[in-house]
């Protein structure tokens, strides 16, 4: 694995080598290194452009993964992903009937999955924290009558007219890997806040995945990754080959063990009322 990072530097000229084996910076190594942001700890996110028929749309950050054949919206209209360039970060679309809003980063980091338990157990709980104020306490109240209405407490799926509503109560980690899973399946996918909303699938064929899915067990992320478009995350992702990036990217964004949970749960529960 790092003879195939050196051997990636030294294609982009980052790197070079001696005569006598020594390794020595490259012409654009010796320009990366030198430029005032070369010991940043991060990048600064960078949007991407959308073009529809080679005709610019606009530019937006995304943060969720994308995927070829996924949909979304931009601009008042729904749009179909079917082809991407990663290094030009160029997103080409096409008009389509159905399509969900982009997530937008900026907004902090991922949610970890102990912050979703607390949420549930908050939402499922009777007291009210002694720090909220009357509006907090206004919005705990509502929140709580919305959840317990749609039997959330029982439940992990819901379906509302052609959409459903799977909720993992994991972190974003999780979340991400099972709509990428269902993705990889040809279904429209995304994860929303926590929840992945799955669009005009039929109920019975979301559940017979679901359960295939939870019995195959955690899968090899590293596949999985090879779906996804948008893979640079990280200062200089884009100098690694397509598998060191795949394995960076399944390492820093899909967490195949929770997901297989949350897989199993929600199968086990579309089975128990199916019966």
């Amino acid at each position: 694995m790092f003879t195939e990072l050196l051997r990636s530097l030294g294609t982009y000229d980052l790197l070079t080598q001696s005569g006598d084996g020594t390794l020595l910076l490259g012409v654009k190594g010796e320009r990366m290194v030198n430029r005032y942001d070369f010991y940043a700890a991060f990048s600064s996110a960078e949007e991407y452009r959308l073009l529809a028929s080679g005709k610019p749309l606009g530019t937006l950050p995304i943060s969720q993964p994308i995927l070829e054949g996924m949909t979304l919206v931009f601009a008042g209209r729904r749009w179909r992903v079917v082809a991407f360039d990663e290094r030009q970060r160029v997103i080409e679309v096409i008009a389509s009937k159905a399509g969900r809003v982009p997530y937008f980063g900026g907004g902090g980091g991922d949610v970890h999955d102990e912050v979703r338990r607390e949420m549930l157990r908050i939402l499922t709980g009777e007291g009210t924290p002694a720090y909220l104020d009357d509006v907090a306490q206004r919005f705990l109240a509502e929140g709580r009558a919305n959840f317990r209405r749609l039997g959330l407490a029982n439940r992990h799926h819901l379906r509302l007219g052609t959409t459903s509503y799977l909720f993992p109560w994991r972190g974003d980690r999780a979340t991400n890997t099972t709509a990428v899973h269902l993705r990889a399946l040809d279904f429209d996918a995304g994860a929303e806040d926590g929840v992945v909303v799955v669009s005009d699938a039929a109920e019975d064929a979301l559940a017979v995945s679901l359960k295939r899915l939870a019995e195959a067990g955690p899968v090899d992320t590293v596949g999985l990754a090879e779906a996804v478009l948008n893979k640079v995350g990280e200062k200089y992702d884009e100098f690694l080959t397509e598998r060191l990036l795949c394995e960076e990217y399944a390492r820093r964004e899909l967490d195949p063990v929770g997901a297989w949970e949350a897989i199993s749960e929600i199968a086990a529960e579309a089975k128990r009322t199916s019966a």
